[in-house]
């Protein structure tokens, strides 16, 4: 039984259960539109309908999840292993997978009561800000969507650990906040469940790293607080006495941080630290490996700065007024001090900074600014990821922060409002009183049932692909992937002319965008349109993005040109190894070596008077080390005419 502050009226065990039962009848009533939903062509073709590893739960694929990343841009084995599992039970149907997401979010928003409950003994605060959480429209992308569920399993996890060290410092008084060694911490059981399930919240999702710093928040919440005038004294076994300052659950003494050494409170969290540096490392590798990074901002880092804190000030706003929520948000044309939303983002972000500054010593107010604050900071763009300046996403963890807050606020409310009540009057205002404490309970009832509603419409335009571009459509007209993927949707019906013209949109809002040029490469080649589609190809190849995918498609359409032509007799074969060797200097360019040489030896092939391809063959098996073989391509190119060292550059015609 979880048990208040002696401050605190105590709750029996049967009402701590009733309100778990309502906080997570709440989240079902809320979002039980999405067991409804299918797949979406927005990640979930590449994490499930096509990730042949989940098919599969034999102790070496499971092996795999772990040695291999999701499209080469996350790392998510926990995550891919609760796919596997999906996939053992659903197959392929959608609505397993969905239901396994509102489960999830249940449980968080259940974790979320029992979190806020055990931190304030206040069942108001835990109560009022775990509805919230329950039933706010800004987590409709991460239950609705079947890839959010790194977000879920992540933060299952996340508050797991958070609640694991809530129970250590409750258990353990003053000696679990740093006054004893890290080897005696290693034996205390809380302090490993902490560390494991913060290890699994890494593995669904590496934007956990925020965790130690939420610890360190959670040690100044609880307080740990050692008078210097006592340092020394044996009374309390740890060289010093303890101040009384407020009871724990059980009447365990708080302490306050204060005058508590540092060192003591950072070192039993270097583990942690340990983890979130070799993750945030992981982050960077994998994000660099997948091409999710936006070119570099070092040499003018202002416009990531004014990015990170318009989002800083956006998540709350989008909290607190839910309105025009998207699946996709794109970066502004310009980002410039001197655009209004920038500016303000800056006044508004210092004067957050300023007021917090100030009320640092208000407990209740520095917890739920500073979580919001640490756990939306790996998220803030700073170092941008993608091409989406923010997501709805992201903020299902640091929500928490602010509706803590607001829990705090309806609490003083509600105690205010039964006071003025209770105080003596008259007989016959028996009915004011009355409306004085509905008052409040009506407009928090009011504030939930809105925000239900809209988060059952957005449950509704999530459950297909089409709607849901649509939607991103009708806020953002000029975002170019929302019309990209709106155009794979039409191409998927074959609706081609509505699909060519999506793409065509696409490339002409995006002049950078390789993806619709590979889609129209695609079409192209479906209509036999082959010249189309090796222009559209080369066009994406030469953006030097996704170069492996346009590569892998022009092959095909090139082996589809090559027989149609040499059918009709129209052109010889010898016409196509120019393409061929473009098709290998791609490749190479993009150091898949091993891809690039049959396309090389296909193109002397096709021409054996071509000399680039025998000298890109020399340089190829130059780099594999094969010296017997680039002398004898080097030789035959040089024969034909072409000069040149093996050290060169691979090179074109």
């Amino acid at each position: 039984m979880v048990r208040a502050n002696s401050n605190h009226p105590r709750i029996a065990a049967s009402g701590v259960f009733l309100m778990f039962c309502g906080i997570a009848l709440l989240a079902a009533l809320a979002y039980f539109p999405v067991l409804s939903n299918g797949f979406v062509n927005w990640d979930d073709p590449g994490n499930v309908v096509n990730n042949q590893l989940i098919r599969s739960l034999a102790p070496g694929n499971i092996l795999t999840f772990f040695k291999s990343t999701v499209l080469s841009t996350v790392y998510i084995p926990l995550v891919t292993l609760s796919f596997a599992l999906d996939y053992r039970m659903y197959g392929l149907n959608p609505h397993g997978y969905h239901a396994t997401n509102l489960l999830l979010h249940i449980l968080n928003s259940i974790l979320v009561l029992a979190l806020l409950y055990y931190l304030t003994g206040d069942k108001v605060v835990a109560c009022v800000a775990s509805a919230l959480f329950a039933v706010h429209p800004l987590h409709v992308e991460s239950v609705a969507w079947v890839t959010g569920r790194t977000e879920l399993l992540s933060a299952f996890f996340y508050l797991l650990s958070v609640i694991s060290w809530c129970a250590l410092i409750r258990g353990r008084g003053d000696s679990a906040l740093g006054a004893v060694s890290p080897p005696a911490f290693l034996k205390m059981k809380y302090y490993w469940l902490s560390l494991i399930f913060f290890l699994c919240a890494l593995l669904s999702k590496s934007m956990a790293i925020s965790l130690p710093f939420i610890l360190l928040l959670t040690d100044y919440y609880f307080g740990a607080r050692r008078s210097p005038r006592s340092a020394g004294s044996p009374a309390d076994g740890c060289g010093g006495t303890q101040s009384r300052r407020g009871e724990g659950a059980g009447g365990r003494v708080i302490y306050g941080v204060r005058d508590l050494p540092l060192a003591g409170l950072w070192s039993n969290k270097i583990p942690f630290f340990a983890l979130s540096a070799i993750f945030s490392v992981v982050i960077l590798i994998v994000s660099m490996s997948g091409e999710t990074l936006r070119p570099p901002f070092h040499k003018d880092p202002l416009p990531a700065i004014l990015i990170a804190s318009r989002n800083c000030v956006w998540y709350v706003a989008k909290i607190l007024i839910p309105i025009r929520l998207s699946a996709y948000y794109p970066y502004p044309a310009t980002v410039s001090i001197f655009q209004p939303e920038f500016l303000f983002s800056l006044f508004a972000t210092g004067f957050a900074a300023g007021t917090l500054f100030i009320a640092r010593r208000k407990r209740e107010i520095s917890f739920g600014s500073l979580w919001y604050l640490i756990t939306i900071f790996p998220v803030l763009q700073l170092i941008p990821v993608r091409d989406t300046m923010a997501a709805d996403r992201y903020a299902y963890l640091p929500s928490i922060g602010i509706f803590y807050l607001i829990g705090i606020l309806f609490s003083r409310i509600w105690k205010y409002c039964d006071e003025q009540a209770n105080r003596p009057g008259e007989a016959g205002c028996a009915h004011v009183r009355t409306l004085v404490r509905i008052v409040p309970v009506g407009a928090l009832t009011l504030v939930i049932a809105g925000l239900s509603l809209l988060t059952l419409q957005r449950c509704l335009i999530w459950r297909y692909d089409e709607r849901l571009w649509m939607d991103v459509i009708s806020k953002y007209p000029g975002a170019a992937t929302a019309h990209n993927n709106l155009g794979l949707v039409y191409a998927g019906r074959n609706l081609r002319s509505k699909a060519r013209a999506e793409f065509t949109r696409a490339v002409s809002l995006k002049a950078d965008f390789a993806e619709p040029h590979i889609n129209l490469g695609v079409l192209c080649g479906e209509e036999g349109d082959t010249d189309g589609a090796v222009r559209e190809l080369k066009q994406a190849i030469a953006l030097k993005s996704r170069v492996p995918d346009a590569c892998r498609v022009l092959s095909i359409i090139l082996d589809q040109q090559e027989k149609d032509a040499v059918a009709a007799g129209g052109r010889k074969k010898r016409d196509f190894a120019p393409s061929r060797n473009d098709l290998g200097l791609a490749y190479a360019r993009s150091g898949m070596i091993s891809e690039a040489i049959p396309q090389f030896e296909k193109a002397v092939q096709l021409d054996p008077g071509f000399a680039p391809a025998y000298y890109n063959l020399a340089l190829c098996y130059f780099m594999k080390g094969d010296k017997d073989k680039a002398d004898a391509y080097r030789s035959r190119a040089m024969k034909l005419g072409y000069p040149g060292r093996v050290s060169d550059e691979v090179r074109g015609p």
